[in-house]
C-alpha cells in the first residue's frame, strides 16, 4: 500500500532541489509526486511541455504564472487542495515554493480531456 502524504525520509532534510518520484506509468499517462521548498524556474524561463499537465497541490502553497499565445500573463496563488490544469505547449512557469511546509504536488501528464 502507498500512501501518498509519506513522504521519502531523503526529503527530510532542506532539498536543494525539486524531489520527482514517478508513481505509476502507463501508455498514455504518467502520474508523478513532486515535493518543492522553496524552488522556482530560473529567471525568464517557460515550460512548454508537450503533454497535458493538471496539477493538484496536496500541501504547502505555490506561484504559478502562465502566458497565452498574446503574451498576456496570469498569476495563480495555490494553496493545499488547489489545482490547475495546463495544456500542452501551454507556457507556464513556477514563480515561488513555500519552505514551511513543503510544497507537494501530485501532477497527471498526458493525452487529458477535464469533464
Amino acid at each position: 500500500m502507498f500512501n501518498i502524504f509519506n513522504l521519502p525520509k531523503n526529503t527530510d532534510t532542506p532539498l536543494q532541489e525539486e524531489y520527482f518520484e514517478t508513481i505509476l506509468h502507463a501508455k498514455n499517462i504518467h502520474l508523478e509526486r513532486i515535493i518543492s521548498e522553496g524552488q522556482a524556474s530560473p529567471k525568464n524561463f517557460w515550460y512548454e511541455q508537450k503533454k497535458d499537465e493538471w496539477v493538484v497541490v496536496l500541501s504547502g502553497n505555490a506561484t504559478i504564472i502562465t502566458k497565452n499565445a498574446t503574451g498576456v500573463e496570469k498569476i495563480w496563488h495555490l494553496t493545499a487542495g488547489d489545482s490547475i490544469f495546463l495544456k500542452a505547449y501551454e507556457k507556464h512557469r513556477v514563480e515561488k515554493t513555500s519552505t514551511s511546509p513543503k510544497v507537494v504536488w501530485l501532477a497527471i501528464h498526458g493525452d487529458i480531456t477535464l469533464a
